[in-house]
């Protein structure tokens, strides 16, 4: 067996990218001695890359991923016999120093002197952990910087200077070396700006005083150094406090200044390029001059009036100005201003303390800049001294007469004149004169004989109602009016005659009080144009020339509406008013309201018109069944309607046997009135139903039909037949008191020809019409001397079933029929064709007749299904006629029919079809 198996690796410390040899060896003895070496084969393990060349593998270009492969290997002998594991070689290629970094990444680090430095950290990646040293360059050489400045971890070196001085800028360079093998270095360098802080700027303002409008210019400076080098440092500025104007720099220009600048702050400061801000320069504080300006006299008015013995003022002048302004006052005498006295100045203001008319004129405040010349503003005030009117003299005249008035004096007019006044008046300013509170616009005319003013007016229109004491006040204003009092007498004839409506409506029956009001002076006297009993009564009011009068109308009849005239007079005119009396009312309700006649679709009313109210009325009717919420209307039409006129008016299209409510209206523009009643309509019975052909004879025939409605009166019933070819029809009255809607009536015709087609009609009556049904059938053929007693035994069964049981006579019909073709198959010699002709000639007339013998199979099979009438819709007691059918002898028989079936069922089937049969059974 293989023993001492060993792998080896070379080189023993490779790097990323080298090629590596790892080679297995071992070793093997055989026995007896001389026989030849055992040849050996190897297997690597773990590998999963490179070439094997018997006990050798090659890796090419190892990777930094090849790190922790473990490889084995194993030697076989030619006998298969397998070696122990060898030793495990563990790849851990070397690598680096690479990627190295200094972080902050930048090549230039500017920083402030007195601040800290860093850290700056250096980084790289090597296997094993890489070394660093950090050096800086003095005087062109570089040197390791001092310990306390470099700290260390696990991947990188730290550089931290906490307060950096000028002597320190410069380069700093961080050199990585590999641990193990020499001359694998790399180098990264950095430049360390140190730069001193900017200085406290110095701010200036040019100019020192500036006024509003001026430009303005602030410029700041500071100062700052850099190293290595000593350079200069380039500073920005900012100006703060500022929210107007242009930046240049260190320069701030401010245009046209205004007094919102006032007061604003502005200071400045410079920052360096690395961001370090100098300290704020000192506070230049914007104050700039203005005015004077804005120049206001208090009380805000140009002419000011004041009344004389008050106080003028204090008149204040207000102007604004910067620096405060310098007020003085002058006044204008003889044309030219002078100061005003001492007495009459305190600060910027003019009180004169007790003013009289002679001190009447224009002030004037002078206002001046205190630091600059041609500034100065004026503001000019008017004051007029004013004071109350006084009434000298006064004149009233008409017709060119004048007279001067001490004392009240009263003075008559007529309506007709023109009354001129004057007054003559000392008033400043010019009075108002009120005439009784009325206001009057006068004439000014100056008389300079005296010096003094009169004042001339025409007095308004003088009405009637003007009568009275005048009061004359002359007022300007100024406490202490003047007045004078006058009394004026204005005569004239009556006018203004007023109602509260010359157009009165009443009703007959009524008594109307007549007010008239009216203007007069002296009194009136009144009087009717229209004889009445009624007598005018007339009352003064509080004034002399307003009068009321009363009166009464009674309206007992329509003759009494119409125009009553009152007739006013004075001496000095007269005048005639009209009071029209007309008609105003509801119109009357319709009288005698009636129904002339009523019919089953209609109804005829009547009414007499009533008053009309004094307007045109309208008529209408309404109606509604009983049962109903909907009224339905109809307007009459009806023209020249007069009182006590009748109306007649048909109502048309209604419901039989219905229950109505009528109302009929007449309308005019005042309102409405109305007169009711309540009607039912007629309407004639129904037509009998399924009215049909029961049993046939030669001679007789047996008629059914079921009772309809009767209408709401009390009916009957008649059959009227005749044969086709005759024009003349036989009627019959049907006795029979049980005619009620649904009952089942019976009628027997006879007497009749044999072989012979008739008409048939049954009529339903009352006292409105009546309706009716008809058909058509044929009698059968006569055999004289072949009735026996199988057939009367036949027919007085069928007529005793069809009495006591209509639902079975169907039933009972169908079978004897059966029977017959029976018997007469067994006398032998018959027709076939005639029997086929009977049967269907007998069981047409039975089907297509009655409904009591419809479908006879249908009725054999199901008999509580009959199609026609059931039990319960079909009286049983209805066969009262069979009093009437019982002596009835059926002498024909199956044998003796045999001739005449061929032309009956040619005929028949003709004419007794079903759709003829029911089309004679509608109404």
């Amino acid at each position: 067996v293989p023993i001492n198996t060993t792998l080896t690796l070379q080189p023993e410390h490779p790097f990323v990218g080298d090629n590596i040899t790892l080679t297995c060896s071992s070793t093997i003895q055989r026995w007896p001695k001389g026989y030849g070496t055992s040849h050996l084969s190897y297997q690597f393990h773990g590998n999963t890359r490179g070439a094997t060349d018997n006990n050798e593998l090659q890796i090419q270009k190892l990777i930094k991923s090849d790190k922790g492969t473990s490889i084995k290997c194993q030697a076989t002998d030619d006998l298969r016999k397998v070696s122990n594991m060898s030793n495990t070689v563990t790849l851990d290629p070397f690598y680096g120093p690479e990627n190295v970094v200094v972080e902050p990444e930048i090549r230039y680090i500017n920083v402030t002197e007195g601040t800290t430095l860093g850290p700056i950290h250096c980084i790289a990646k090597c296997n094993p952990e890489c070394r660093y040293n950090w050096n800086q360059n003095i005087s062109g050489n570089f040197e390791p910087v001092k310990n306390k400045f470099i700290s260390k971890n696990n991947q990188s070196v730290h550089m931290h200077v906490p307060t950096i001085t000028r002597n320190q800028a410069g380069t700093y360079r961080c050199r990585v070396d590999h641990p193990v093998v020499k001359g694998r270095s790399k180098i990264k360098d950095i430049i360390v700006n140190v730069q001193s802080p900017p200085t406290k700027p110095t701010i200036t303002l040019r100019p020192n005083n500036p006024f509003v409008g001026d430009n303005i210019s602030l410029t700041c400076k500071s100062t700052a150094q850099r190293w290595p080098g000593n350079i200069p440092a380039h500073l920005l500025y900012q100006f703060i406090g500022n929210n107007r104007g242009e930046f240049n720099n260190n320069r701030l220009i401010m245009n046209n200044l205004t007094k919102l600048d006032k007061g604003t702050n502005i200071t400045c400061q410079a920052t360096d390029d690395l961001g370090k801000v100098s300290k704020i320069s000192k506070t230049v504080i914007l104050d700039p001059y203005y005015g004077p300006e804005n120049v206001v006299v208090k009380p805000a008015i140009r002419s000011l009036n004041v009344t004389e013995g008050s106080a003028l003022g204090p008149i204040h002048c207000i102007a604004n100005c910067n620096p405060e302004c310098q007020y003085i006052w002058k006044q204008q005498m003889t044309g030219n201003f002078h100061p005003v006295k001492n007495e009459f100045i305190s600060n910027n203001s003019v009180h004169v303390p007790t003013i009289t008319r002679n001190q009447s004129g224009t002030y004037r405040c002078l206002v001046d800049h205190p630091e600059a010349n041609n500034r100065t503003k004026i503001k000019n005030i008017s004051v007029n001294v004013q004071y109350s009117p006084k009434i000298t003299e006064i004149w009233l005249s008409s017709n060119n007469e004048s007279s001067g008035l001490s004392t009240p004096i009263t003075y008559n007019f007529n309506e007709e004149v023109i009354v001129k006044m004057t007054l003559r008046i000392e008033s400043n300013p010019d009075p108002q004169i009120l005439f009784n509170s009325s206001l009057l616009k006068f004439k000014i005319i100056n008389i300079k004989i005296n010096g003094y003013i009169d004042y001339i007016s025409n007095l308004p229109s003088l009405k009637c109602e003007d009568s009275g004491n005048y009061q004359i006040l002359a007022r300007n204003g100024i406490p202490y009016a003047d007045t004078r009092t006058v009394s004026l007498k204005i005569y004239c004839k009556p006018r203004n005659a007023t109602a509260e409506s010359g157009t009165i409506g009443t009703k007959v029956g009524t008594e109307e009080s007549i007010v008239l009001n009216f203007i007069s002076f002296p009194a009136p006297n009144v009087t009717w144009l229209r004889v009445t009993s009624f007598k005018w009564t007339i009352l003064k009011e509080r004034y002399d020339y307003k009068h009321k009068i009363n009166s009464k109308i009674h309206i007992r009849t329509e003759e009494d509406f119409g125009v009553y005239g009152i007739k006013i007079c004075n001496q000095f005119g007269c005048i005639v008013e009209n009071i029209t009396l007309k008609p105003q009312d509801k119109p009357e309700t319709p009288k005698n309201f009636s129904v002339e006649t009523a019919t089953f679709r209609s109804l005829n009313i009547s009414w007499i018109a009533g008053f009309n109210g004094g307007h045109e009325q309208t008529f209408s009717v309404h109606y509604k069944a009983t049962d109903d919420f909907k009224w339905d209307k109809r307007n009459v039409q009806t023209s020249n309607i007069r009182t006590g006129s009748t109306v007649y008016y048909t109502l048309d299209q209604l419901k039989p046997d219905t229950s109505y409510q009528v109302t009929v209206v007449s309308k005019n523009i005042h309102g409405q009135r109305n007169a009711s009643l309540e009607f039912k309509t007629e309407d004639m019975p129904e037509a009998p139903q399924y009215f049909s052909v029961g049993l046939v004879t030669d001679k007789s025939v047996i008629l059914s039909w079921i009772a309809g409605f009767n209408g709401g009166h009390q009916k009957t019933f008649s059959v009227q037949f005749k044969t086709t070819d005759d024009d003349k029809w036989d009627v019959h009255t049907v006795h029979n008191d049980r005619t009620r809607m649904g009952s089942t009536v019976y009628y027997k015709l006879d007497q009749l020809k044999p072989d012979t087609r008739y008409q048939v009609m049954v009529l339903s009556r009352n006292i409105h019409g009546h309706r009716d049904t008809s058909l058509e059938f044929k009698t059968k053929v006569e055999y004289p001397g072949k009735s026996t007693s199988k057939t009367t035994s036949i027919s007085t069964l069928s007529i005793v079933l069809a009495c006591g049981y209509p639902v079975l006579f169907a039933v009972i019909i169908v079978l004897l029929v059966v029977i017959n073709r029976r018997n007469k198959s067994s006398t032998g010699g018959s027709n076939p064709t005639n029997i086929n002709s009977t049967t269907s000639d007998e069981y047409t007339v039975i089907q297509r007749g009655n409904p009591t013998f419809t479908e006879p199979y249908s009725t054999l099979q199901s008999p509580t299904e009959s199609t026609a009438l059931r039990a319960d819709s079909i009286e049983t007691d209805t066969y009262d006629e069979c009093g009437i059918i019982t002596d009835i002898e059926v002498n024909q028989t199956i044998d003796n029919r045999k001739s005449g079936n061929s032309k009956d069922e040619h005929e028949s089937g003709k004419e007794n079809t079903k759709e003829r049969m029911y089309a004679n059974m509608k109404i």
